[in-house]
């Protein structure tokens, strides 16, 4: 369970005991809670920012000196559009997003200097499992009509970022706009949410 980061460290050990040092670590573990703030239990707050933020940081760590010992490696971490663009309803998920985001962000500057890639990526909707859960607890359709992705396309832009050395990826291409306007993003976002059920 990746939601218990020392259970994550042990998987971590073993991956390296048995395959050697780790070439790319990526981040991709998530979950969401679609209702009103209130309404989600602390239980469930805490178990989200555990997978979505509290996990990563100490496999990253796992991993780092080794990369840095070889000056080579690539984390990826996947946050999300939400990290940029903050969902009403889904605030919990937002802001353990923002915060991967911005430590991905800082650790890639922190490690400019050396061979070793952090790229961050805010994948907007994609189409998933977990989005198909959200759109069962919206009412209406408005948010089926946005444009999406698919994991499998995801995965090909994540696989040409590392390639050519980014450090930060949005996808769909058709959000990239949201980062470079990000009051109105907000604003869009605020005013078109659909509500939960």
């Amino acid at each position: 369970d990746l939601a218990q980061p020392q259970k994550a460290l042990e998987i971590l050990a073993q991956a390296t005991q048995q395959n050697g040092p780790v070439d790319i670590l990526i981040n991709n573990a998530g979950m969401q809670f679609v209702d009103h703030f209130t309404s989600i239990s602390e239980a469930d707050a805490a178990r989200a920012m555990d997978l979505n933020y509290t996990t990563p940081p100490p496999l990253m760590r796992g991993v780092l000196p080794a990369m840095q010992q070889r000056n080579t490696g690539v984390i990826v971490n996947v946050a999300s559009l939400a990290a940029i663009t903050p969902t009403p309803y889904m605030a919990e998920y937002a802001a353990s997003k923002a915060a991967l985001a911005a430590l991905s962000t800082a650790l890639s500057s922190e490690y400019k200097d050396t061979a070793i890639q952090l790229l961050t990526v805010n994948p907007g909707p994609v189409k998933t499992a977990m989005a198909a859960r959200a759109h069962e607890r919206f009412a209406g359709g408005a948010a089926r009509h946005v444009p999406y992705g698919t994991a499998d396309g995801l995965a090909v832009e994540i696989r040409r970022a590392i390639q050519s050395k980014k450090r930060k990826l949005v996808y769909p291409a058709v959000y990239r706009a949201a980062e470079y306007f990000r009051d109105v993003s907000i604003w869009l976002t605020a005013e078109f949410a659909p509500k939960p059920k």
